[in-house]
């Protein structure tokens, strides 16, 4: 199994997945280069997809600095993924970074075509939420 399939099991939203399943998913990562310093997004922007840092580290700033740095496995944007949402702060490239992507919209076709994945990713999306609530 390649790295990618790993990677993808141990992110929240992915992680009831069985292999097979994320087998499936891994065949429509994209993977997506940021050299040293680079903006990968801009507070405000609207995402699409759904970023999960393969390899290096990036700064999630907004206007008063740094609030953190994040790694490995991390996703690069808060929520879900989901559903289009307006990214809270401006990420940039701390070292040579690479970030698996899927697209929202190839997500919803796959999930669209297996009720299982479907199931567990909704299920796993809820407790997300449910979780990031009892954060604030």
């Amino acid at each position: 199994m390649s790295d990618r399939i790993f990677l993808l099991r141990d992110f929240p939203l992915f992680k009831d997945l069985n292999w097979e399943m994320i087998s499936v998913i891994e065949k429509y990562i994209d993977q997506v280069f940021y050299g040293e310093g680079e903006e990968v997004h801009r507070k405000g922007e609207i995402s699409s997809s759904i970023g999960i840092i393969a390899y290096g580290e990036i700064e999630l700033k907004d206007d008063e600095g740094i609030i953190i740095i994040i790694g490995k496995g991390q996703p690069i944007s808060s929520g879900t993924g989901l559903t289009p949402e307006a990214h809270k702060e401006t990420a940039i490239a701390k070292a040579d970074t690479m970030i698996f992507k899927i697209e929202q919209d190839i997500l919803f076709n796959i999930m669209s075509k297996n009720s299982d994945i479907t199931k567990i990713v909704i299920r796993n999306a809820v407790h997300l939420v449910e979780t990031q609530k009892d954060r604030r």
